[in-house]
């Protein structure tokens, strides 16, 4: 152990990931005993700024002892998703499994495919009508033909004109800005005050403007250092009340973190334990929703509940009603209807996965509203 630590301090590594039975026992990790391998290799974490980010649980089995460790640098500790050891697992040893859930990434690779996409705002709509005109009035579509083909063969006509008309264009990288953890929304209202400020001095510069970008300027700056200050306080006391070095390390990751994931949590049973065995994940699934527990009027608040179940009985109401209504879904409609209803789409949108937009079916002409909707 002594030259272990020995040769990881030389090292002087910032990236270190160190996995092993390393026999080494603290409280620092939750063990009730403490030894000398223990004492050395808690003095070379302290140096080599280590972590140790086990989930304190024993790693051998009929034993307390936690000696199968994942220590890692300070500096890659944001990267740790998960560290759990696997005690329901079955495994054929007396040391158990634990699994490191760890964002390596890849820095080496990067995505050069960036995928080129119809710019309609440049579509030359006189030509789009003439070669839509011309290409639409030569379809046709066997009767005996599948849909799937027949479809495949409109598309493809589809797009010949549309490349023949609209450019392409490949998309404008977009820089993603991470706020710092302390960025709450009273900054966030202070500095969109700041921004309107300056875009009206920037197109009248008048005395009174510049007051009002000076006013909003320190305004920001002020809401910014008290929520910078509450940040910080709010920190130092998360932190002083962790009992272990791990704790605190973890207390800080949360709220240092930029961004919130969603961490699905091991299923408990009533008395708060983590259920292990399948019967039991199985009895408490039924419970919950077989049974209906979450379901329960006292579980909610009941004027929510009352509301909700209203909301329930209007619309299976509603339904039922829709389904009894005689709706004749093939009948005939004029030209103008079927203008009228792409005219009401939304522009420069596509409705579908396939990108076609609205304005395609607009300045089109009538040949490929017919080829596209039946009309007849």
């Amino acid at each position: 152990m002594k030259k272990l630590c020995t040769h990881i301090e030389q090292q002087n590594l910032n990236n270190l990931i160190l996995v092993g039975d390393l026999n080494a026992k603290s409280f620092e990790w939750n063990n009730t005993v403490e030894n000398k391998h223990g004492e050395l290799l808690e003095q070379c974490m302290t140096t080599s700024k280590l972590i140790c980010v086990n989930d304190e649980q024993a790693t051998r089995r009929a034993s307390s002892s936690v000696i199968d460790l994942f220590l890692i640098s300070r500096q890659l500790f944001n990267d740790v998703k998960n560290c759990v050891t696997l005690t329901h697992e079955k495994v054929q040893s007396d040391h158990i499994a634990v699994l490191l859930d760890f964002n390596a990434g890849n820095p080496h690779e990067e995505n050069t495919s960036e995928e080129e996409y119809w710019n309609i705002k440049k579509c030359d709509w006189n030509a789009w009508k003439e070669t839509a005109k011309d290409s639409f009035s030569k379809l046709s579509f066997p009767q005996n033909e599948n849909i799937e083909n027949n479809y495949n063969r409109f598309e493809e006509t589809l797009t010949n004109c549309m490349t023949k008309c609209i450019p392409l264009v490949k998309p404008k990288k977009k820089t993603i800005i991470q706020h710092p953890p302390w960025w709450n929304d009273d900054i966030r209202e202070m500095k969109g005050k700041l921004n309107k400020a300056q875009k009206k001095f920037k197109l009248r510069s008048t005395p009174e403007n510049f007051e009002h970008v000076a006013k909003a300027e320190n305004d920001f700056e002020m809401t910014k250092k008290d929520a910078q200050n509450k940040w910080s306080e709010d920190l130092c006391e998360k932190i002083g009340e962790a009992k272990s070095l791990r704790e605190k390390w973890s207390n800080f990751k949360k709220l240092t973190k930029k961004k919130s994931e969603n961490l699905v949590h091991p299923l408990q049973g009533n008395n708060g334990n983590i259920l292990f065995t399948e019967s039991e994940k199985s009895n408490i699934l039924k419970n919950t929703f077989f049974e209906g527990y979450h379901l329960k009027a006292n579980n909610f608040n009941q004027q929510f509940y009352d509301d909700i179940t209203q909301q329930y009985i209007s619309i299976s109401t509603s339904n039922q009603e829709e389904n009894t209504d005689n709706i004749k879904y093939n009948d005939y409609i004029t030209m103008e209807e079927l203008e009228g209803s792409i005219f009401k789409l939304k522009k420069e949108s596509a409705p579908g996965p396939d990108f076609f937009f609205t304005e395609l079916f607009i300045n089109g002409g009538k040949p490929i509203k017919i080829q596209t909707f039946g009309h007849h």
